[in-house]
């Protein structure tokens, strides 16, 4: 009786070859896998520039027939480098004033290299300006009902090109366009079709702005009962009390590009002023205080 036959089953040098293939392969994307985890985990990825517009003022404006512009844009423009690792190489930048589509002012040229740091920031003030700009029929129909309406909103955009920078080598070369929307407010000065404004102030959330008014009056009637309390004040304690009230004022928030309400602002601010002698009641009194006013909106 014959034993049964085994049959024994060779692997070809061909399949052995696509199996060492296929092991190669995979090996080699599992290194080059925990290379990029590793590369990315110590340099990430470089984030864009985050632009602000500080603070924009605005003066000199001027809207007439037969449909011209004109204005002075002061602004202040920041960019903060929010990477750790990379530098950044800002070129070629330039800043423009823009209502809606139609460019009001002359392109203003920045600085022709600025390096920004990791985690700084840089500031621009460029001062923009336009003369005699003509503006489309559309959009000098808008730009009247904006006036009338006690705002000018617009758009100063920035232009230019990004380079990174890691250590000495420096990679890369991108289009950098930035678009910051300040709505000014101007309140009630419009007259028909001209319009004549003075200098307007838009605020951003991280900075302070500072104003001087002068205030003068000159022989303004007092009624009995408020000139005895004024001159109890002035004999008893030397001081003048004094609200300063700023009414009629309008104001928006703006949360990124967008722009939320329209509010009366009204603020009383208290303030005791020493007048040194009683008796001296002609003098010029030099006061200063910090003290919070009272806000309604």
């Amino acid at each position: 009786m014959e034993a049964p036959k085994v049959e024994v089953a060779h692997i070809t040098k061909k399949k052995s070859n696509h199996l060492y293939l296929i092991l190669g392969g995979g090996g080699f994307l599992i290194i080059l896998g925990m290379a990029i985890t590793f590369y990315l985990g110590i340099f990430p990825l470089p984030h864009k520039p985050q632009f602000n517009l500080n603070e924009a003022t605005i003066s000199g404006l001027r809207f007439s027939d037969p449909n011209l512009l004109t204005c002075n844009v002061q602004v202040t423009i920041s960019a903060k480098n929010p990477n750790i690792n990379y530098g950044i190489f800002i070129e070629n930048l330039e800043a423009r004033a823009f209502y809606q589509n139609q460019q009001v002012t002359v392109a203003a040229e920045l600085p022709a290299a600025t390096y920004v740091g990791p985690k700084t920031v840089t500031v621009w003030p460029p001062f923009l300006y336009g003369n005699d700009v003509s503006v489309p029929p559309h959009e000098a129909a808008n730009l009247m009902v904006d006036l009338n309406a006690g705002n000018l909103p617009l758009h100063i955009k920035v232009d230019g090109s990004l380079k990174w920078k890691v250590s000495s080598f420096t990679f890369g070369r991108y289009r950098l366009m930035v678009n910051c929307l300040a709505d000014i407010p101007l309140g009630s000065m419009a007259n028909g079709t001209s319009f004549e404004s003075g200098a307007k102030t838009y605020l951003d959330h991280r900075e302070v702005s500072v104003f001087s008014p002068v205030l003068y009056g000159k022989d303004v009637p007092v009624s009995p009962l408020v000139a005895a309390g004024l001159m109890e004040d002035l004999k008893k304690s030397g001081c003048v009390s004094l609200d300063i009230k700023v009414n009629y004022g309008r104001l928006q928030w703006k949360l990124g590009s967008s722009m939320i309400g329209k509010y009366q602002l009204i603020a009383n601010c208290p303030t005791h002023i020493p007048l040194g002698n009683p008796g001296k009641m002609e003098s010029a009194v030099e006061y200063e205080s910090v003290q919070p006013c009272e806000v309604k909106s």
